[in-house]
């Protein structure tokens, strides 16, 4: 299946995930949040979400690309340069 076929479903999963992060946003607004029970480090979260869809696209990303590369393409020389 190459990335074409495979879109409707990366799609699929890029509104599962929103779904879930509204509703993870909902809980927290209802029932509120503790910033006690947040990580020990730091006091500013308001780029955590970013990173977190970045870990998600990630793992999608990397097996895309080696699908999709050319068969004289080096994976251990090509993988730095596509982060």
């Amino acid at each position: 299946m190459d990335l074409k076929e495979n879109s409707a479903f990366q799609i699929f999963g890029f509104f599962v995930l929103l779904f879930n992060s509204l509703q993870f946003v909902i809980s927290f607004c209802m029932y509120g949040l503790k910033f006690k029970h947040v990580p020990v480090w730091g006091n500013n979260y308001g780029r955590m979400l970013g990173i977190i869809i970045f870990n998600y696209s990630l793992v999608v990303a990397i097996p895309a690309w080696l699908h999709e590369k050319k068969a004289n393409v080096s994976v251990p020389r090509g993988k730095p340069n596509s982060y």
